[in-house]
């Protein structure tokens, strides 16, 4: 009965983060007009809940293999398969894209895309680590909005180019980080 429960649980949970993980490659797919793409800033470089459960999965199958036998081997390895499948929609997810009609903050969210025509202004600021690009631009309900992009320094220039090309080379200097970051917020 405990093994036909778990390995009920194991079959949805894969099923789920399949889906998940399909949804996400056509969600990447639909994109258009690449010009450039990087993998989104996450802890450790790693997408941190799908981390977090795998090795959730890997402590518990080492303590309950020992303390309930009658759980199978194939039920952990089941759920360690979905949470290589959500870790893989995860890294996926995160990406930024940038296009030739704008740019996709996370491919796992398109209802953030900013198109090039929305942004009024933008400008840099740099700090020892990275460089993070702050453009200002109006949403469809008229509603300013800010988007702060962290640019990986092996993409900085190809980035400017591409800025230069869409919204051409009038830009702010690249301010230093302010001591606090309402500063930057106009609070």
């Amino acid at each position: 009965m405990m093994s036909t429960i778990h390995s009920v649980l194991v079959f949805a949970f894969l099923g789920v983060t399949a889906l998940l993980l399909a949804i996400t490659v056509m969600q990447r797919l639909r994109i258009r007009g690449v010009r450039m793409e990087w993998r989104g800033h996450m802890p450790f470089g790693l997408p941190l809940w799908p981390t977090v459960f795998m090795g959730f999965v890997a402590l518990f199958m080492v303590f309950a293999h020992n303390a309930y036998p009658e759980i199978g081997f194939s039920v952990y390895l089941g759920y360690l398969a979905g949470g290589l499948l959500w870790f893989a929609a995860m890294v996926m997810a995160s990406g930024v894209v940038v296009t030739d009609y704008g740019i996709v903050p996370g491919t796992g969210r398109p209802g953030d895309a900013v198109a090039w025509s929305q942004i009024n202004d933008w400008f840099e600021v740099r700090d020892a680590r990275r460089t993070t690009f702050v453009f200002i631009y109006n949403q469809y309900d008229d509603r300013r909005r800010r988007l702060d992009l962290v640019v990986p320094r092996l993409h900085e220039s190809r980035f400017r180019h591409v800025l230069a090309q869409k919204l051409g080379d009038e830009t702010t200097p690249p301010l230093r980080t302010p001591a606090e970051r309402k500063a930057m917020e106009g609070h």
